[in-house]
């Protein structure tokens, strides 16, 4: 009787060590650094520092949008846009 007692306390502490030592593993790694993570950062930040008169300029302002074949289309704010953020899909690759 006891021996069957002694067999379930090892087997539960042995559980118990392996849950233990799986949940301390996972809950200790260190963060780990994601090269986007500036790249969005910067980018966030050029969009939510207010509003950007020359952007709005360039959507809004009619003598900057064309019509081909039936689609709209602004060269000005898509070379704007390019300079912009373009710089930052390089470095995020």
């Amino acid at each position: 009787m006891y021996q069957r007692k002694n067999k379930t306390l090892i087997v539960f502490l042995t559980l118990i060590m392996l849950i233990s030592g799986f949940l301390i593993s996972g809950c200790s790694q260190d963060e780990t650094d994601d090269p986007n993570k500036t790249v969005i950062q910067k980018v966030l930040e050029l969009q939510f520092t207010g509003p950007d008169e020359k952007f709005m300029d360039l959507l809004w302002n009619p003598k900057y949008k064309i019509v081909n074949n039936g689609i709209e289309e602004n060269l000005e704010l898509s070379k704007y846009i390019e300079e912009l953020y373009g710089g930052f899909s390089q470095r995020a690759n």
